[in-house]
């Protein structure tokens, strides 16, 4: 009798799969940011420069070519350049990782008048397996208390982007330090739809209300997949006679 014993494994685990991010910089052509190669962090960039504006196969901020498409529907006034001169906190950015921290990121806007006008941004192309965290930036140096509203869906966020000594160094008037967030975004046919509102405006600015986005972040929450990792357990111990 001679024993014939067959030995393996397979270990199953969950590993996620890499995130895409997707950096936007709007305002006008003069104000682009880092055209063409990586910033300072080592991370590109895709421009929206006008209020009728696209931009089809966005780049993901390793500088690869995605299937993100972001078209600006309808709503916004114009772009404006508002900071020049003035520089953000280096924390500037999605959970303070910095990725917004460059004066021509946060020196010009894509704004929407005070009219009562909706600014709408269409994000297409993306994953329905998938979900998506959005990221705002929106900033003008006024005294006027101004507040910018970012909607998709049934989900909003409100960030104050201008004011008296509003700033990091409680003295200038700008939104330096501040990004908001929606997370959890599950596309549909692709789609996600962002609306800008202008919410408040008081003081030295006057009645006049007005809405900005500097800057955006669209990050994919992966999937986990499954990884095989090798190991060594029992399956079977077979006997065969002779």
């Amino acid at each position: 009798m001679k024993p014939i014993i067959c030995i393996a494994a397979i270990f199953a685990t969950s590993l996620p799969v890499s995130a895409v991010t997707v950096l936007v910089d709007f305002g006008s052509v003069a104000g682009r940011h880092s055209v063409g190669s990586a910033d300072s962090n080592g991370n590109f960039w895709d421009y929206i420069t006008g209020s009728a504006d696209d931009n089809t196969g966005l780049i993901d901020v390793d500088g690869n070519a995605s299937t993100i498409n972001l078209t600006v529907t309808s709503g916004f006034t114009g772009t404006g350049t508002y900071n020049s001169g003035l520089s953000p906190v280096s924390s500037l950015g999605p959970e303070g990782d910095g990725s917004f921290a460059f004066a021509a990121v946060t020196d010009d806007a894509l704004f929407v008048n005070s009219d009562g006008s909706t600014g709408v941004l269409t994000l297409s192309g993306l994953n329905d397996s998938l979900t998506y965290d959005l990221s705002f930036y929106g900033s003008r140096v006024t005294t006027s208390d101004r507040f910018s509203t970012y909607t998709v869906g049934a989900s909003s966020v409100e960030l104050q982007t201008s004011g008296t000594d509003i700033a990091s160094n409680g003295t200038d008037d700008w939104n330096d330090d501040t990004v908001v967030s929606l997370t959890g975004l599950s596309p549909t046919s692709g789609q996600l739809v962002v609306n800008l509102t202008a919410t408040s405006a008081t003081g030295g600015g006057g009645s006049n209300t007005f809405g900005y986005i500097n800057a955006m972040s669209i990050a994919a929450v992966p999937e986990p997949s499954i990884a095989l990792l090798g190991g060594v357990g029992l399956l079977s111990l077979l006997r065969r006679r002779r």
